[in-house]
């Protein structure tokens, strides 16, 4: 496979803008934004199985294609489905299933880039505690230090700044080696075809899923709705003070995300040991990973596709 061809990879927290922010990279006519096709093989819950694509037509051809050769293929498949397509944009987030594609795309002779969006504590407490989802800081700080511990280099951004700087868009391109054009921001302006992600993002999309998630929302200008529907400042002091309360660890990990505004470029060997995790840790995190990959695709795939799926699940154990 030549070079050429490039695979990125969008980490964050749940609620981190991921979703928008890859269907911005992908929005070029040699992109493809994916959305968390891991969920497909790595099924945690049951509405993670036959999930809709956002075109809106529950028998999209593209993933009844693409998802069937399993998830070592996955990219692959949708590099021969679309010719013309030179990168793919993957927001699954989980460090694990980064790390172990990462490795065997780059095997194969892949380009593959990382990337990292972050919220603020306080914007991540908003999120998960309006959901009624209490467990904020423990999950916001796991989340950083395991992708610390598994991702070798990545771009970072702040949801905030990418929110009121899209301009910054021009910066990510440039790290990742794709074209910037204006306009490129605009995701809504061309048909995308993701699995899962961020219920707002959707709100966005045109053609057959504008009928399934419109809202008012979805009528106001392009630049009016990103920003309404996408950032709102966190000024409530009940929130500052639940953040207090998680304050060392959860402080340390931030201080590092908002060291420098904008994008930058994180190597791991930057990171403090204190914000990453043990060997021991990661060895016992990656069976837990591959256990409720396991159950979740006992549970709600017993299709074909489950043993393919769970062979690439075990092949990570001991690479870590």
């Amino acid at each position: 496979m030549s070079e050429s061809k490039k695979v990125i990879f969008v980490g964050g927290t749940a609620y981190s803008g991921s979703t928008f922010f890859h269907m911005m990279l992908g929005n070029d006519p040699h992109g493809f934004a994916c959305g968390e096709v891991r969920w497909s093989f790595h099924p945690h819950r049951s509405d993670h199985v036959n999930r809709l694509c956002s075109c809106g037509d529950p028998n999209c051809w593209i993933w009844q294609t693409v998802l069937k050769e399993g998830a070592q293929k996955v990219y692959e498949l949708i590099f021969q489905t679309f010719p013309d397509v030179n990168f793919i944009v993957d927001s699954s987030k989980s460090p694990y299933w980064i790390h172990d594609q990462s490795n065997y795309l780059r095997a194969r002779g892949y380009d593959v880039r990382h990337l990292l969006i972050w919220k603020s504590p306080a914007e991540f407490a908003a999120s998960k505690i309006k959901r009624k989802e209490p467990d904020w800081a423990g999950d916001w700080s796991k989340y950083h230090r395991l992708y610390f511990s598994l991702i070798d280099e990545f771009g970072l951004i702040g949801y905030q700044d990418l929110s009121h700087r899209p301009e910054l868009l021009a910066e990510v391109c440039h790290y990742v080696d794709l074209p910037y054009v204006a306009g490129k921001e605009n995701f809504w302006e061309k048909e995308h075809h993701i699995l899962g992600g961020n219920y707002s993002a959707k709100l966005h999309l045109g053609g057959k899923a504008a009928k399934r998630y419109a809202t008012e929302e979805h009528h106001q200008q392009g630049a009016q709705r990103h920003q309404t529907i996408y950032y709102v400042d966190q000024q409530d002091d009940a929130l500052a003070q639940e953040v207090q309360k998680h304050a060392a660890l959860v402080a340390d990990i931030d201080d590092f995300l908002k060291e420098e505004e904008g994008f930058r470029v994180v190597r791991k060997s930057e990171i403090p040991g204190t914000l990453r995790r043990s060997s021991f840790y990661l060895a016992l995190g990656r069976m837990k990973y591959v256990g409720m990959t396991k159950k979740g695709q006992w549970t709600y795939r017993p299709d074909s596709r489950r043993a393919a799926s769970l062979d690439h699940s075990l092949s990570g154990i001991g690479n870590s």
